[in-house]
């Protein structure tokens, strides 16, 4: 086979076309070019053409219908679907053709020998086991049909059926023309729209006005294979037979020169007996023909001078002696194409604004085209036009900037924009290019741009101070290619720093290059921006230039005092100042004095030294804490003056990081900790919130320590001057002092309300054994009220007895019984009412004493509440009533037993707490006192069910530290804090110790008021023996009940059978009355249903038998009548 390049496979293709069925196309419409295409979708499967030819809707409901213009459908549609493309097929030239099929997963290639369906055969056929990929044309024998020997201008009926499963979905038909060495796809050219509804009649009538006819032809031939094998059977009625063809072959060895070849005919394969040898001959339209006579030993041939990229038609036709044995078809090739010969014609450049250019021009002339061509470039130089307002020449382009863009494609238009510049000078060139490469350029066309506005800022732009008022401003000019157009001068813009409004604006001289601003000290930090301008307008600002002076600003830069951020020293930093400054500046000269210490005016002397230029701080150490310092920097330039001074007042941290504590245990407010030996308690607590609270922020730390290292109890009492401590503790002093010893300074810390009075609390049977006593104690009242009682209940029988008999009875001990009683009830407020006065001296003796008893009742009352109140509930012991009361010997407790010893009757001391509750708890003492501080801390000793607080002491005193050194500084803080939150944090405190109190299963000593008397508690001997009687008495009287009840019920139980039993006689009785009654009831309404039957029955046989007779006397046929009719 014979291979083309794709140039020549083009023109091989168009010649076929033009010379075969040009006129065909243009004659049948458009829209009944093309081929049917009917799809079902939804397969159950699609490997096999079985899947779609057994579907219930195959082959007249397929889910759409569309008209495609060849005969290759989309490739990849879907999934599970089957396909069917008809349509009929008109050969451009007679001959034999060979058809193609590529599919995937099967399909099937029908061909008739005329327009009618019915007479199809099966050309190709491709199973699933040979299916292909996309486009492969010879992978298997089975793809390629037959020769099928076709009629020119006669319509066949062609099918593809086609299924699929999924995936790399295709099938393409392609077919191989008489006389071409290359497949091509059926398109509209060939194929004409088959229209299942209509008529084929009525088609080839239409179809004959462009020289298609219908009905096959005498010499079509269909060849099949088969059983479906590669060899192909020739039908029996072929009678047509192609001449043997010459394969043709062209090469291109230069532009201009081809070198045709053949393969020689055989000897037998020509059809005369011999052959001289071969004519061959060269065709174009834009050439002279060319022939050469070769003798049939040459397979070859070369033709020089040919045009370059021109086609032409090869033939080689063998020769004898009498000429040509038959016309061999043309093979079309084209010769080797190369760079154009020529520019693009009539190129235009025109500036259509400030940023595009528009280039337009013509296409190279065919003639002069070599080939195809690919596009153009076009190459684009420019100029600044300031300083060249002439048109330059070509000359001067040698040496400007160059640039290239390449247009593809047909394009004779394009826009340069974006990358055009204002007011320049521009040269465009253009010139085409091939595959081979590029033609000539084109002269310069020259444009000139637009001016514009300058694209760039004055370049370079600095400032430099004059004075502390004053400075200047330099800069250079716009570079240019950026200037676009002609400077007419600069401006330039003096701007607010930060909010970009202008505050003055001076107009300069384009060769004017430095200008001077003198600036009020009162306006704050400017820039200074500067723009250039044309007639356009202004040009692009500069960035915005800090116009300095010798100000503090520039010469001390973000210079600030770092306040507390020692407690002996203090840092001063600042930025880095600016190279113009740093290029002037020698040291910066620092001197610094204290000036107030805890907010107090101090005299001291000036300390100076120097600091290198290139230093951002300074520090100072060695310094006192809580002091203010007075920092004066000086910036000394280069030719050795001050050039201005600034003035800093910086802070040092009010407590050092450490201070020292002199401490002795003394719980709650000091108690030492049994692990680290370090105090605990109250006061180290509450002075360690005080400390963080008055010594404020300090940078070097966040948290101010005190160190215990001491624990002396004499350096306390007695302090010692020699000994360098801050704090001593703890120490107890009256309400009010701020010193002690009257020469060291004295903070209260802890305020306590007053102390304690406890006593031993008493047991349950001690109260109920009061109770009793209480009731006994009024046994006079008792008497009074029987006494009253009886002597009323004579009384009120004297006055009744007479008028009364029936309420109060005669003899006199009878009556007499009922006038007590009723006494008894009226005393009370209760009267029943059984027993009632009705005279009118006896009502007013019963008003009489109705009141007295509410006074006696009342009486009788109280005397009882007194008497438990007294003996119960009046647990408090004051000292007032010559009690023993025992109390440690400190203040204020024993200072409150010589206070009122007088009164006490006797007072003790104790040196420890626990000797104390010990004395109470066995009965040495009858109370004690503890302040409440220390009886809310120990829990352990005071935490008893036999201790109680009768009585609360109103006596303050105060519990502190004496302060010195440097906590002798924070004294107003100290007093401060206390004044201001020391409840709050005392609180706190306390709430704390509760709260690990409450972990702990620590309970709180509660006061006497809130306790309750526990006269009923279940605990006591004597409510456990009452409830033992009271249950035993319960017992006792649910046991008789249930016996009584037992004999009762047995009692009840026999009295119920007995009268159940006379009851179920009785009941025997009716209902035998009651059946008999029933069963003559019924016999007599048996009896007179059956006794009217009868008679009505004797009725009816009496009028038969009349008719009878009557019917017998009349000499008629007497009625008929059987025994059972009567009966």
């Amino acid at each position: 086979m014979l291979m083309l390049s794709s140039t020549s496979q083009l023109f091989v293709l168009i010649a076929v076309t033009k010379l075969t069925i040009g006129e065909i196309s243009t004659c049948i419409p458009k829209e009944y070019r093309g081929a049917r295409r009917e799809k079902w979708t939804d397969l159950k499967g699609g490997w096999f053409l079985t899947h779609l030819t057994s579907d219930l809707r195959f082959p007249n409901s397929p889910r759409t219908v569309e008209t495609i213009p060849t005969f290759t459908p989309p490739r990849n549609d879907g999934d599970f679907y089957g396909q069917r493309l008809q349509a009929y097929f008109v050969p451009p030239i007679s001959g034999n053709y060979t058809f193609y099929a590529s599919c995937d997963s099967e399909c099937v290639f029908y061909l008739s020998s005329d327009e009618m369906p019915e007479n199809k055969k099966e050309v190709i056929r491709i199973d699933q086991q040979r299916r292909t990929e996309y486009e492969q044309w010879e992978r298997y024998p089975e793809q390629k049909s037959c020769f099928q020997q076709l009629e020119r201008r006669k319509l066949y009926y062609i099918e593809a059926l086609h299924s699929n499963y999924r995936l790399d979905d295709h099938v393409h038909i392609h077919a191989k023309f008489p006389g071409s060495n290359s497949t091509k796809p059926l398109d509209s050219d060939v194929l004409v729209l088959y229209s299942k509804g209509s008529s084929v009649h009525t088609t080839c009538i239409l179809l004959k006005r462009c020289g298609v006819t219908c009905g096959g032809g005498l010499e079509t031939s269909i060849t099949t294979k088969p059983n479906h094998s590669q060899e192909c059977a020739a039908h029996e009625s072929s009678g047509y037979k192609e001449d043997p063809s010459v394969p043709v072959q062209v090469h291109n060895i230069t532009t201009t020169t081809a070198v045709v070849s053949w393969i020689p005919l055989e000897r037998s394969s020509a059809s005369v007996v011999d052959f001289t040898g071969y004519k061959v001959s060269l065709k174009s339209d834009r050439d002279i023909s060319r022939e050469r006579l070769v003798n049939r030993s040459v397979d070859s041939i070369s033709f020089q001078g040919l045009k370059i990229f021109t086609n032409y038609c090869a033939t080689v036709e063998p020769q004898t002696a009498f000429g040509s044995l038959w016309k061999e078809e043309c093979f079309n090739f084209v010769t080797e194409d190369s760079t154009p010969d020529s520019p693009p014609q009539a190129v235009t450049a025109v500036n259509t604004d400030q940023k595009s250019i528009k280039v337009r021009w013509k296409p190279i002339p065919e003639k002069d085209r070599n080939g195809i061509i690919l596009g153009f470039k076009l190459t684009y130089m420019k100029m600044s036009a300031t300083f060249h307002l002439e048109k330059p020449v070509d000359e001067e382009t040698k040496f400007w900037p160059r640039f290239e863009t390449v247009i593809y494609g047909d394009t004779y238009v394009t826009v340069l924009s974006g990358k055009v510049k204002p007011f320049a000078w521009y040269c465009i060139k253009m010139l085409g290019f091939t595959r081979k490469g590029e033609g000539p350029e084109t002269s310069c066309v020259f444009v000139l741009t637009e001016e514009s506005v300058p694209s760039w800022a004055p370049i370079n732009v600095t400032t430099a101070p004059f004075n502390s008022t004053a400075f200047s401003v330099s800069w250079q000019s716009v570079p240019p290619d950026h200037e676009n157009g002609i400077i007419l001068g600069y401006k330039l813009l003096i701007v607010r720093l930060n909010t970009e409004s202008i505050l003055l604006s001076e107009t300069v001289d384009v060769n004017q290059t430095q200008f001077s601003f003198e600036i009020s000290p009162v306006v704050p930090n400017v820039c200074v921006k500067v723009l250039a301008f044309t007639k356009k307008g202004n040009g692009r600002e500069s960035n915005c230039i800090e116009g300095w002076t010798w100000s503090e600003e520039t010469l001390f830069p973000e210079m600030q005092a770092n306040n507390n951020s020692s407690p002996t020293g203090f840092k001063i930093t600042w930025n880095k100042p600016r190279d113009e400054v740093l290029s002037q500046l020698i040291y910066y000269h620092v001197t610094y004095q204290a000036v107030s210490s805890v907010n107090e005016p101090v005299n001291s002397s000036h300390i100076s030294l120097n600091v290198s230029a290139d230093s951002l701080e300074v520090s100072v150490g060695d310094l006192e804490t809580y002091t203010t310092y007075k920092v004066m920097v000086e910036a000394i330039t280069m030719d050795g003056e001050s050039k201005r001074k600034k003035v800093i007042f910086t802070k040092t941290c009010r407590c050092p990081h450490l201070m020292y504590a002199n401490w002795a245990p003394s719980p709650p407010y000091v108690a030492e900790d049994r692990l680290s030996g370090e105090p605990r308690g109250l006061i180290p607590e509450l002075l360690a919130h005080m400390l963080q609270a008055s010594c404020g922020t300090c940078h070097s730390y966040k948290v101010w320590n005190i160190s215990f290292a001491i624990n002396t109890t004499e350096k306390i009492t007695e302090p010692d001057s020699r000994i360098k401590m801050d704090f001593r503790f703890p120490i107890r002093s009256a309400v009010g002092r701020t010193t002690y010893r009257g020469t060291h300074s004295y903070v209260p810390l802890i305020t306590v309300p007053g102390v304690a009075l406890m006593t031993r609390k008493k047991t349950p049977s001690g109260y109920a054994r009061d109770l009793g006593n209480s009731v006994l104690r009024c046994w006079s009242i008792f008497a009074i009220f029987i006494t009253l009682a009886i002597l009323m209940g004579f009384v009120i029988w004297f006055a009744e007895s007479s008028h009364n008999d029936k309420h109060f009875k005669h003899p006199l001990y009878k009556g007499v019984v009922d006038g007590i009683w009723w006494s008894f009830m009226t005393m009370t407020t209760v009267g029943y009412g059984d027993r009632y006065p009705k005279t009118h001296l006896g009502r007013s003796i019963a008003i009489l004493w109705f009141l007295t008893g509410i006074v006696l009742s009342s009486l009788l009352v109280s005397s009882l509440t007194s008497s438990m109140s007294v003996r119960i509930l009046d647990r408090n012991l004051n000292v007032a009533r010559g009690k023993k009361v025992g109390a440690l010997a400190q203040f204020p407790e024993y200072d409150l037993i010589i206070r009122f010893i007088s009164k006490a009757g006797e007072g003790k001391t104790f040196l420890t707490l626990e000797k104390l509750v010990t004395a109470l708890e066995y009965g040495e003492v009858d109370g004690i006192l503890v302040d409440l501080y220390t009886a809310s801390y120990r829990g352990d000793l005071f935490n008893v069910t036999w201790i109680v607080i009768s009585q609360i002491i109103p006596f303050e005193f105060t519990s502190g530290a004496v302060i010195s050194r440097n906590a002798g500084k924070l004294e107003k803080h100290f007093r401060d804090y206390i004044e201001t939150k020391g409840t709050v944090a005392v609180t706190e405190v306390l709430k704390k110790r509760t709260n690990e109190e409450k972990k702990e299963n620590k309970t709180s000593i509660h006061m006497s008021e809130t306790t309750s008397i526990p006269l009923l508690d279940p605990r006591t001997r004597i409510y456990q023996v009452t409830i033992f009687i009271f249950l035993a008495l319960l017992f006792l009287a649910v046991f008789m009940g249930l016996v009584y009840h037992s004999w009762y019920k047995g009692l009840q139980k026999r009295r119920y059978q007995i009268q159940a039993k006379r009851e179920r006689q009785r009941t025997e009785y009716i209902m035998a009355k009651l059946q008999l009654q029933q069963l003559v009831e019924e016999f007599y309404q048996r009896f007179s249903m059956t006794y009217k039957e009868l008679r009505l029955k004797h009725c009816k046989q009496l009028k038969r038998l009349k008719m009878a007779k009557a019917a017998s006397a009349n000499g008629e046929k007497p009625l008929n009548v059987t025994n059972g009719e009567w009966v």
